[in-house]
């Protein structure tokens, strides 16, 4: 076997500073030395990194069961998020997806449609009386956390006790995110950030346990009630008190800040390229003919499904995956040892010029059906691929597109003058200082039904 191409260093901790000041400029230079693995060090860590759509495909389909969510960079997020489906790994997922599939069928997912509804017109309406320019990234993030808590509790939940989730559940994200890097003490040191972090976990969980138990004694029809009487098909084993803790911040740890991400993103493309977002108005308009989407119509908009697409290529959330192989493999001829942390990039796959063509240009048209390369169609993974690809990618779908279509109906939007954003490569894909825009109303009426 020919050696693996290696990305050197002399520093001490090998590319963890270069991982967390400039990860895109990082991969960028072990994509250049041309091969589908590239090794590097992440301070005592032998890191693997996949190039190539067939590499990666590999690892998500061909042989995923290979492949499981170990390693240091999973060890801190499940320290955090406990052990829910986007975590788990052998006969745990196994169960757990049996158990969750039925939760996450198109049937129970448009059965949310109206409520997303219902938040996109208080947003539309709040965004038509605003006067001043707005972090709409920030905007975004709590309309996704406002849907998720009421797709998840319903709207009994008291306000003050959903506050205080999330105002928990934030100290724990953010705190993933420092973990990620290598650079934080472990959680036994007595630091000022780890005594916060524990008093998060800890609320966060005394929380979710009264809310469940709540639950159980007064049922309702929640994204909750579903996931405390899903039964596992094969024994009939309900969830215990803690996986169901588990399942829910996993849910809205996927669920929020990527959706807002990709909302936000959208948003920006929207606004850099006027002429597409008038083509996307005409096909709305012509759908729906100023009425409010209905479920049955999102179907018929194609073209706002490249454009979500089309953006999701770009700036997709999740831009960066890791696995680690359960047993020594060949990827491409080279052989990686067991236990090997393997990485491959989303936004790097998205915008190689090998499968795309003007990879750094907003072209929703190129998801026009039947136009794109195989190539291309292996190396497009917003949700990942294969079986442990998202869960909840029809709901994310749903939201956005609903979200968007109301915006679209009634509001024009730019950015501000002279903001120029930046790119911030944490947990996800996200505007680094917000995402500065103002708005006003359109001159036609949209009317409600």
């Amino acid at each position: 076997m020919d050696q693996i191409p290696t990305l050197k260093s002399a520093h001490p901790l090998g590319q963890v500073l270069a991982f967390k000041n400039s990860p895109d400029q990082l991969l960028a230079r072990m994509e250049q030395l041309q091969s589908p693995v590239v090794k590097f060090r992440l301070a005592h860590l032998p890191c693997y990194y996949l190039t190539s759509p067939e590499a990666v495909h590999q690892v998500l389909v061909k042989d995923s069961q290979n492949y499981l969510k170990e390693g240091p960079f999973f060890k801190a997020t499940k320290m955090v998020l406990g052990n829910g489906l986007a975590f788990s790994d052998g006969d745990i997922w196994k169960r757990d997806r049996r158990m969750l599939a039925p939760v996450f069928h198109k049937k129970c997912i448009d059965s949310f449609f109206g409520l997303m509804l219902d938040f996109a017109n208080g947003l539309v309406n709040d965004l038509k009386t605003t006067q001043k320019t707005i972090d709409i990234h920030a905007v975004f993030n709590e309309l996704a956390m406002n849907i998720a808590t009421n797709t998840l509790f319903g709207t009994d939940l008291e306000k003050s006790k959903s506050d205080v989730l999330l105002t928990k559940f934030k100290i724990m994200v953010d705190d993933i995110m420092k973990r990620m890097s290598g650079l934080s003490f472990p959680l036994w040191v007595p630091t000022p950030a780890n005594q916060r972090l524990k008093n998060a976990i800890k609320v966060y969980s005394e929380g979710m346990k009264q809310i469940i138990e709540d639950k159980v004694k007064n049922p309702g029809y929640t994204m909750l009630d579903l996931i405390i009487h899903a039964k596992d098909p094969e024994t009939g084993e309900l969830m215990k008190l803690q996986e169901l803790i588990d399942q829910v911040r996993v849910f809205f740890a996927a669920g929020t800040e990527t959706t807002a991400n990709a909302l936000t993103w959208t948003l920006y493309l929207l606004a850099k390229h006027p002429n597409i977002a008038t083509k996307l108005r005409q096909e709305i308009d012509q759908v729906l003919q100023g009425e409010e989407p209905t479920l049955e119509k999102l179907s018929q908009l194609p073209y706002l499904h490249q454009v979500i697409q089309e953006s999701m290529r770009l700036y997709s959330p999740v831009w960066i995956l890791t696995r680690q192989n359960k047993e020594a493999t060949t990827i491409a001829g080279y052989t990686l040892p067991p236990r090997s942390n393997v990485f491959f990039s989303a936004y790097m796959l998205h915008r190689n010029p090998l499968y795309w063509e003007n990879p750094n240009d907003f072209i929703p048209e190129r998801f026009t059906p039947g136009k794109l390369s195989k190539e291309a169609l292996k190396a497009f993974i917003p949700f990942g691929a294969g079986p442990r690809k998202c869960i909840g990618d029809r709901f994310a779908d749903m939201e956005i597109k609903v979200v968007l279509i109301r915006v679209l109906q009634s509001l024009h939007w730019q950015l501000k003058e002279s903001f120029e954003v930046e790119k911030m490569f944490s947990g996800s894909l996200q505007p680094k200082n917000g995402m500065w825009m103002s708005f006003e109303p359109l001159k036609k009426h949209v009317a409600a039904v």
